[in-house]
């Protein structure tokens, strides 16, 4: 799994209509060779991350009060207890508000954190859009997270027993190169023609009765 290091936008608000169907077109022609599914996933956001607002928000209210103790202490007497307890919650609750920008929502989270939320998300997809269920257990996710800044891309086991991990792990770093070039539609675009590319040079080549098992559109999630 890749990481991004710079912040892009979410599918919806960057690719228009005709590049969606462009992708749509571009899976359609990667497959056309092919014995596989190609799958182009993008999810907005892997989790809401409530655990991590409610520690931030936690945390936020003891160094609050810690300050106000300390300030109490060297500075003014506080005497209201009530001013102490707004004061308390009103800390906690801007930091937690302040997890909602997105910048501050990762790095509460932790970049180790992020990554492990999303590939469970890409896991659930997977089975969610029964990438696995192919006939012959050749499909391929290409999974972007954009709030996660992760790249992934995943081989059932049809195809990954035969093209090694680290050729998908080369691709999704064209991927990330692309996409921290402003150049989202090109990249998934260039990484669809590629895995096909790949998938026939390892010998997945179509056969007769071969079928289109999934559809070709990009999934576009929350």
């Amino acid at each position: 799994m890749e990481n991004l290091s710079s912040p892009v936008r979410h599918a919806s608000r960057y690719l228009t209509d005709d590049e969606l169907a462009k992708i749509e077109r571009a899976v359609r022609l990667a497959e056309s060779d092919i014995s596989g599914e190609i799958v182009p996933v993008f999810v907005e956001k892997c989790s809401p991350y409530e655990a991590v607002k409610y520690r931030v928000g936690v945390l936020a209210a003891l160094g609050t009060f810690l300050a106000l103790v300390a300030y109490d202490r060297l500075a003014a007497p506080l005497t209201d207890p009530l001013l102490h307890l707004v004061v308390v919650a009103a800390g906690g609750l801007l930091a937690a508000a302040l997890t909602y920008v997105p910048a501050v929502g990762r790095l509460a989270a932790g970049r180790k954190s992020l990554g492990q939320v999303a590939r469970q998300k890409a896991e659930s997809i997977f089975l969610q859009e029964e990438i696995f269920g192919t006939r012959r257990r050749r499909g391929v996710m290409v999974f972007i997270a954009f709030f996660e800044r992760c790249v992934l891309i995943r081989a059932d086991k049809g195809i990954a027993t035969v093209v090694p991990q680290q050729v998908w792990d080369a691709l999704e770093a064209q991927l990330v190169n692309a996409i921290k070039s402003d150049q989202l539609f090109e990249g998934i675009v260039a990484t669809i023609a590629q895995c096909g590319k790949l998938m026939e040079e390892h010998g997945f080549k179509i056969a007769d009765d071969d079928t289109d098992e999934l559809p070709n559109a990009l999934r576009n999630r929350t």
